[in-house]
């Protein structure tokens, strides 16, 4: 299997919503390898609700409809932390 690096989830999906599904990722009895449990995600959504966002331990987001820059720039701050070392560990 294969590590991940970054997800980017739209918040309304048809089974579990990104919210729900970030949730999930960072419980410790959801079948994901342990290594994926902190990689960064960044909600893509129509409704910013940054709070609900960072609560579920997402690391940031993106408006719809989304240019490409804006989603750059916000890959770019993530980056910028794990460059400075910074942790990125979601805020539970």
């Amino acid at each position: 299997m294969f590590a991940n690096h970054g997800r980017l989830f739209r918040t309304s999906m048809p089974e579990l919503s990104g919210i729900e599904t970030t949730i999930e990722i960072h419980k410790k009895g959801f079948n994901v390898l342990e290594q994926n449990r902190n990689i960064p995600i960044i909600a893509y959504t129509t409704n910013p609700c940054e709070e609900r966002f960072f609560e579920a331990g997402m690391n940031g987001w993106v408006g719809k409809p989304a240019k490409h820059w804006m989603v750059r720039k916000e890959l770019e701050r993530l980056l910028f932390e794990v460059m400075l070392d910074i942790s990125i560990d979601p805020v539970y």
